[in-house]
Parts: C-alpha cells; structure tokens; sequence
C-alpha cells in the first residue's frame, strides 16, 4: 500500500543547522558563544584569534577548569549543558550560557577541534567534529584549559556564507562583541588579535581603566560616577559630561549581573536626566551596570540573550534618572541653588544712604515745534544714498584669479550653460547675503552656501589630483582611535592625506597628527577625521565613493564663511561660485540662490 503521509521527522544534522540559524548568525555569535563559555569555565585569562573576520578561523584559549574526556564529546550534543538541571533553573541563572545549544549549533555549521584538559588530569582530549559529525577523539599532551578552533564557518551552508558582509563588517561586529564582554570583565585579562595583528591587549584593569583601554583616555576623562543602592537594585557606574557627549555612534552600555544587555526604555531614562543640557542631535555616553535579585529579571526571552525584562521597569526608571541628575549636579554641570550656607559671601548694598540719590538732570527746549517750518529735516533719499554709496559700478567678471578664498577657478560660466551669469554691482545683506544684478534680475545669494560649493569643487579637484595643501602643525596631534574606528580609518587614510593630512604611524591604533588642510583649524583636526570615520551607517568595502563625498562635504562645510565684510570679497565669491560645477545647489543639495526677474517686481510694486 502507498505511503501518503507527509510528515516525516528531520534528520539531526538538519535539525542541528536549522538551530544553528538562532545561535550562530554571523562570526561574531561564535566569538560571544566561546567567550562566553570560557568565563563560565572560571578563566582568568582569555585569548581571541580571528583569521579573515572569522570566515576562516576563529579560535579561543582560556585557562579555565577544563573538561574531562567524556564531557569533551557530550559538549557537542543538543541541550548537554551543566548550567542547569530543570525548567526552574532558567529563574535563578548565574551563568553566561545554559540552554546547551552553543556548542552544538556551531559545530553544525563549521569544522570544530577542541582541546581540554582539567588541571589533575595527566591528559588532554582532542575532539574533531565536522558538520555536526564526531570524526575522532584522542588523548595528547596539552597545557590546562580549553582550546577551540571553529574552521571555515557556514562551509557546508554556502547562501548563509555568501551573506555575510564584508571582512571590515564582520570584524567591527566582533569587536562589539568582545568590548561588552571585556567592559564588564575587568578583571579578566583578554586579548584579541586579527590576521596576525593585536588589536587588544587588555590586563587586570578597574572599570574606569577598563573603558579607557576601550573605549580611550578622552573618553574615561569625562565620565562622572554613579552609585546608587535601594531596596530594588543596586546601580552603578559612568555617564558623560554634557561636554563630552557626541552626534554619532556613542559608547552607550547597558549590563546586568554581568550580562551586557540592549535597554532603549532606561536609555531614555539617562536621556531624561540630561534634560535640556544637551543639543537635540548631540547623545550622552554612559556605563551603567545592574545588580538585581535573580528572581526580579528573565534573560530568557531571546536566544541572543541581549534583552531582558525588568519585573519593576517602571520603579526603575525614575531612579535613573535621578541617579543622573545627582551625577550631573555633583560635578557642577547643572546649575543649583544652594541656600542656608554658613559663611556665605555677604554682598553690601552699593547706597546705604538714600538721601545721596539724586533726580538726573535732562535738559531740553521748551520752545522747540517740530511744525514750525524752522527744523530742516534730512531728505528722504538720504538713506538710500549712502546705501547706493556702498554699492561698486558695474564690473564684468573679469579672467579667473585666485581671490580671498585661495581659488582659482577653472571652468568657464559659458561652457556650463548657466542661465544666470551676473556682472556684479550689488551690496552685502546683514552680512549674510549677497544681492546684485544679474542678467535676468535681482539676485539674492546665500553666503554661507555659496562658499561651501566653492570649497567642495576646490577640495573634489584636490582629492582626483592629490595636491591638497597642508600647514604643518608646530606641535603634532596625537589622534587616538578605537580598533572599530581604526578599520575606517586604514581604508580613509589616503583621502584624508589627499587634501592636505598628513599622518605617521604611532601604534597600532594611535596616529601622530603632523599636517592638516591648510582651510581647517588646527581645534577641529581631529574632530573632523572623528566625525567621518565614527559614522554608524559607514560600511567600509574598500574606499567608496560614499566616505569621499562625506569626506568631501565635512571639510566644505568646515571651510566655509558664513558671512562676509566687504562688498569686494562679495563679488569675489560671487564670481567663484559661478565658475563651480553647480552653482544653484550647495553640496547637501539645499539651493544656494534664488532671482526675482523684472516682471516679477513689475507685477509687484508697479
């Protein structure tokens, strides 16, 4: 008789790789999953090794307590785990990892050796597993601790491998990932090192110095305590001063009993506790660390196990943000009122004696009519005499020639086509606009804008030809990167040369600053090459064409004047900007000018 039926069980090896699309999503999920287990284990000392964004190896070696040659083997089967025993378990966990799924799901999907030895063993046993398959199992000598190698991760899944992102990518992912971990571990040494290249080399730190190894000194600088310890939890930690806060991609943490988690709720309770002190587009920096009961939370509502609930979100929330203002308050970054001080400055009344307050004397005519006929006023059209004054005769743009912005111009109004080609013979506005005659009519123009395209078609010509002109700078700047911002960096290093930069190697994150574009400040150097590489969206795939214009449109925006003095120096921009690429729009496309054509004012004043 014909089987009908349709439902049949999966094999184990598509089970496991079917779990392994939870679990392991990408490079990063193994190194987290690893380091993870090897804390459980009791290690002190933690060494990452990634190879090619970990596509090609990823290895972690711990001096942890080891595991005996039975476990070895039992490690890798579904839901085998010492972190628990039964359901209740999940309510009370002190452990990093416990649904004995890790193990297992990337040994699915990659080829996995392991090397493990418990410090009374004389032994250490050698696990090779590929696809989720046992493949040997041997004993050899080796130090105390366990040592995994994962080897060609998603090799025998090919669509979850070609969609991985780019080596850059997956690497800053890892270093997410590693930072949680090292942020709330300080007292763990830890060590990460990338296609032979340490990229961290962290000892046995306090927190403080633990987020300057990380995160950098400038950062650790400005960062203000928190302690605070109720009935309901115990927080502690760092917040940034409201100086210090940043527009993009801020050092924000969240960690509970050890566990870094995401939190947007309590990040807008520390958002609320900076009210008013920080520009809307600008974002505090904060470390904040949870100690709560077990029983008050769950961290098992997501396989990744970066979210968890708060049995008392509310009543927590308030406590930030107080927890916040008193931080800000201490450190004198909210202003207060203080009364009721002893020995407080006695400020004397400046007249103690009333009588010497004397009626000022204001003299005047009492005879003075201003109908009488005998006041000759001013004519009327002295106002606009001095106004027209100011204005120069009629000029015609004369051959280009470097003017007060360092510029000369290359192409011809003519061979672009423009419809407006004015001859200059117009006057500054409140020194923020520009208004003169053109061909077609009046022309209002805006400064600022105008002198950006003007600086963003120099710089666009400087970075194709690699002539930008830098000022040396008298004492050289230290620029101090994370290793995330360090992989931008590496892949921007020759634009940023190409305008006028110029770096030299000082370690393996850090770079001594020796020339900078000749149109920037020396105070906003780094600050520009910060803002650009530490941009979230940023997905370095060699040097893209994306990093050049926001590169390019940075250092426009920097160089620009925002208003001018002089009727010359007017009619200098204006004939620049008229010899750009495209003169109607600024680099972020907003309109540079606009004209009213005689008909126009015909129609409106007669």
């Amino acid at each position: 008789m014909q089987d009908n039926n349709t439902i049949h069980t999966l094999s184990s090896a598509t089970i496991n790789q079917i779990a392994a699309g939870e679990v392991v999503q990408r490079p990063s999920s193994v190194v987290k999953e690893l380091m993870e287990n090897s804390i459980d284990a009791g290690a002190s000392k933690i060494d990452v090794v990634i190879k090619d964004a970990g596509r090609t190896l990823i290895q972690v070696i711990d001096n942890g307590k080891g595991m005996s040659a039975t476990d070895s083997v039992k490690a890798f089967e579904r839901h085998a785990t010492s972190k628990i025993v039964d359901a209740s378990d999940l309510y009370a966990l002190t452990t990093m990892g416990f649904r004995g799924e890790a193990l297992a799901s990337i040994a699915a999907v990659s080829r996995v050796e392991l090397k493990t030895r418990r410090e009374d063993d004389e032994l250490c046993s050698k696990v090779e597993i590929e696809g989720g398959e046992l493949m040997s199992q041997e004993l050899i000598s080796g130090q105390k601790g366990t040592q995994i190698l994962v080897k060609d991760l998603f090799y025998n899944i090919p669509v979850r491998r070609k969609f991985l992102k780019t080596n850059e990518t997956e690497l800053r992912n890892i270093l997410n990932v590693f930072q949680q971990i090292a942020l709330v571990y300080p007292s763990l040494e830890l060590s990460l090192s990338h296609n032979g290249t340490v990229l961290f080399d962290l000892h046995k730190d306090n927190f403080r110095q633990r987020i300057a190894a990380i995160c950098g000194t400038k950062t650790s600088k400005d960062l203000l305590p928190i302690d605070v310890d109720t009935t309901l939890v115990r927080i502690k930690g760092f917040v940034s001063t409201p100086e210090s806060a940043v527009k993009k991609q801020p050092s924000q943490y969240f960690f509970v009993n050890g566990r870094y988690i995401q939190h947007p709720y309590f990040a807008k309770a520390i958002a609320l506790g900076y009210d008013r002190l920080l520009p809307s587009e600008s974002k505090p920096q904060f470390f904040i660390y949870f100690d709560i009961d077990l029983d008050k939370i769950d961290v098992n509502i997501h396989p990744t196990k970066t979210e968890v609930k708060f049995e008392d979100e509310q009543a927590l929330f308030p406590i930030l943000v107080s927890a916040v203002k008193r931080a800000l308050a201490s450190s004198c970054s909210m202003p207060t009122l203080m009364f009721d001080q002893e020995d407080r400055i006695e400020i004397p009344s400046a007249v103690t004696d009333l009588s010497a307050i004397k009626t000022p004397n204001t003299g005047f005519n009492p005879s003075y009519n201003p109908f009488s006929g005998t006041h000759t006023p001013k004519s009327k059209t002295d106002g606009w005499q001095n106004l027209y004054d100011t204005v120069k005769g009629v000029k015609t743009m004369g051959e280009p020639c470097e003017n007060e912005y360092g510029l000369k111009p290359d192409i011809k109004s003519d061979d672009l086509g423009l419809d407006v080609k004015p001859k200059f013979s117009g006057f500054v506005y409140g020194g923020k606009y520009i208004i003169c005659n053109s061909e077609y009519g009046v022309l209002f123009v805006n400064i600022y804008r105008a002198s950006q395209r003007v600086w963003y078609d120099r710089l666009s010509d400087m970075m194709v030809k690699g002539t930008g002109a830098g000022q040396m700078l008298m004492f050289p700047e230290l620029l101090e990167l994370t290793p995330a911002e360090n992989l931008t960096f590496r892949q921007m290093r020759n634009s940023f040369e190409s305008v006028g930069y110029s770096f030299e190697d000082f370690g393996v994150s850090t770079y001594k600053v020796n020339a900078i574009p000749s149109m920037i400040k020396d105070s906003e150097s780094i600050a520009i090459i910060k803002d650009i590489i530490s941009d979230p969206d940023v997905d370095v795939n060699g040097i893209s064409s994306v990093l050049r214009e926001r590169l390019l449109i940075n250092l426009s925006n920097k160089s620009a004047v925002r208003e001018v003095t002089s009727t010359d120096m007017a009619e200098s921009l204006v004939e620049s900007l008229f010899n750009t690429t495209s003169p109607m729009y600024a680099p972020d496309g907003l309109p540079i000018y606009f004209t009213i054509d005689s008909n126009e004012i015909k129609r409106r004043i007669g």
